[in-house]
């Protein structure tokens, strides 16, 4: 099943039989994969991802790997505060009455979507700008610029937070760099 939105492919959600004991909802995931080699076109544009077999349902952005697809599991804090309002295994109708109610879905787009771009902002930061005045520029990179001609820091402003090699490798992220 496919969300439009202004005639633009916005979500894609792949169904699986919920009576269906062989049923694997993993092999839905697969599936949207599947998509992304076949049809890429249909991605372009895209915003979620859902698996579901009719009562549970997970939910991930196009590069989210297995561990990253989680529940939507509330329909509207101010009204319902506690996860899962409707109650287990019905992940799939909170899902639909929570993020993809069109104001909220509309709202989860203009906050939370991130425009994984590659390197184009710092060779030329004006289009970003005026396309998106009143957009956030939030870079993740390992590798930050400072030379004349491309700054990451004059193109998206100071540190929000540093997560050094040194941390990386204290936490277990990665492995000491030796140097030879």
């Amino acid at each position: 099943m496919v969300v439009y939105g202004n005639g633009l492919p916005l979500a894609v959600v792949e169904l699986k039989n919920p009576v269906n004991e062989k049923a694997d909802i993993w092999a839905e995931f697969r599936q949207l994969r599947t998509y992304k080699t076949d049809i890429p076109d249909l991605l372009i544009p895209n915003v979620l991802l859902v698996i579901s077999d009719g009562l549970e349902a997970w939910v991930g952005s196009l590069s989210a790997a297995e561990e990253r697809f989680l529940h939507w599991r509330t329909i509207d804090p101010r009204d319902h505060p506690d996860p899962d309002p409707l109650g287990q295994h019905r992940d799939l109708e909170t899902m639909v009455q929570g993020l993809f109610q069109p104001q909220r879905f509309l709202e989860f787009m203009r906050s939370f979507c991130l425009f994984e771009e590659n390197g184009a902002a710092m060779d030329s930061p004006k289009p970003y700008r005026d396309a998106l005045p009143a957009a956030t520029s939030l870079a993740f990179t390992g590798t930050p610029l400072s030379r004349d001609d491309r700054d990451t820091r004059a193109v998206f402003g100071n540190y929000v937070s540093v997560y050094d090699i040194q941390q990386a490798m204290e936490d277990g992220a990665t492995v000491p760099i030796a140097r030879r």
